[in-house]
């Protein structure tokens, strides 16, 4: 336990402390006991997979590289009688690992009070998904590939929900349709790929229930599986292990392993999971021309570092390796890009800065207001923290 954290444990009473101690050793216990599970399924899934990895050497290639990332307000400020929020994205581009070029580009979003915290975070998040795909337009042309953090469509499934939720208003419909369009633009250009950080895919799995019969890996992260069994500086290509003939085929077979963990027998299962998968474009009304063509890998740059899930639009494995076997183009500390590493901490927004934000609009109002002749009374009350024990 580190110094940082035995100030927090001392800051709780006495008796807090003792319940969470009991409760870590607990946990513990039950963390353990998952991780002998999970290493008894890897220990016996089949050797024919490390069939589908592809080796690749470090190159020399030079090219330039450019990413783009965004940050959102971490927190939400309820003052002026508003909700309050930031966003910001940030374009950088690389070549042999030297900036020639950045640019920021920043927003704010503001709703009535009244608004639900849930509703105003994905309308936050669309905003920044359009500010992201407009920072990628704008260097697309100046670089030889370029990185966006994130899944090329992820931004349209928090849409699907305040649809369902009867909460999606026709502006937001309109800016969903500019996104979706922008991001239609970098896929036909072949230039872009998509790091998914957060990966939730389980195609293997389901791959091993469909060819085996075998649901214990249905609810297993592909991640995880790959990160145990592949070597440094290897490929793993999806579309060697899965013929892609019925589209997006990760996420139909994404949907697949969710199926068969609900129980569900092979017969039609392709079918109604392909249903599941492309749900989100048919209730939008989205065309799925370019979602069709997107498929995944995962690479393993470094021995001691997790596997890298990209998608990327139908590229050749030629054209894969000849970006990710770059000079210096993954981070051998964390396994991503390390553009893209550079970029995320450049972008990212202070802890308190919403806050700080929304003060400074305080203060431009307060030297305003003699101007305006409104009550004295009326500008305190656009001050009040509507909600003060949370900041």
């Amino acid at each position: 336990m580190t110094f940082e954290e035995e100030v927090t444990w001392y800051e709780l009473p006495m008796d807090m402390q003792a319940q969470f101690y009991k409760r870590a050793e607990e946990d513990s216990g039950k963390v353990l006991k998952d991780i002998k599970e999970v290493y008894e399924k890897l220990s016996n899934l089949p050797n024919e997979l490390k069939n589908y990895f592809e080796t690749f050497d470090l190159s020399q290639n030079e090219l330039v590289i450019g990413a783009v990332d965004g940050s959102r307000s971490l927190s939400i400020s309820n003052r002026l009688g508003l909700k309050v929020a930031v966003f910001s994205s940030c374009a950088l581009i690389l070549k042999n690992q030297k900036r020639i070029d950045e640019k920021y580009f920043v927003g704010s979003l503001k709703s009535k009070q009244r608004a639900s915290d849930t509703t105003f975070s994905h309308r936050l998040s669309l905003y920044l998904s359009y500010l992201e795909r407009k920072a990628a337009l704008n260097i697309l042309d100046k670089v030889d590939y370029l990185i966006i953090d994130g899944s090329f469509y992820g931004f349209i499934y928090s849409m699907l929900r305040l649809k369902k939720a009867g909460l999606l208003t026709n502006k937001m419909i309109n800016l969903l349709k500019e996104i979706f369009d922008l991001t239609n633009k970098l896929i036909e250009s072949k230039k872009v790929i998509a790091v998914v950080k957060r990966s939730n895919s389980r195609a293997i799995g389901a791959w091993l229930f469909l060819e085996k019969n075998d649901r214990r890996y249905c609810d297993m992260l592909d991640r995880v599986i790959l990160t145990y069994l592949m070597p440094e500086q290897s490929i793993f290509d999806y579309r060697k292990l899965i013929p892609q003939k019925l589209g997006n085929i990760v996420q139909i077979y994404n949907q697949v392993a969710s199926l068969a963990l609900k129980g569900e027998l092979k017969e039609n299962i392709l079918e109604n999971a392909k249903e599941k998968a492309y749900e989100p474009f048919v209730s939008l009304n989205l065309d799925t021309k370019y979602f069709d063509i997107l498929s995944r890998i995962h690479v393993k740059s470094y021995k001691d570092v997790a596997t890298c899930e990209i998608e990327h639009p139908n590229l050749s494995i030629d054209e894969i390796i000849k970006v990710v076997s770059a000079k210096d183009f993954f981070n051998s500390v964390t396994g991503l890009p390390l553009i893209l590493d550079i970029v995320d901490s450049l972008v990212s927004l202070p802890l308190g800065f919403t806050e700080d934000y929304v003060k400074e609009i305080e203060a431009r109002i307060i030297s305003a207001a003699p101007k305006t002749q409104l009550p004295t009374d009326i500008i305190k009350l656009l001050f009040f923290n509507m909600n003060p024990q949370k900041r």
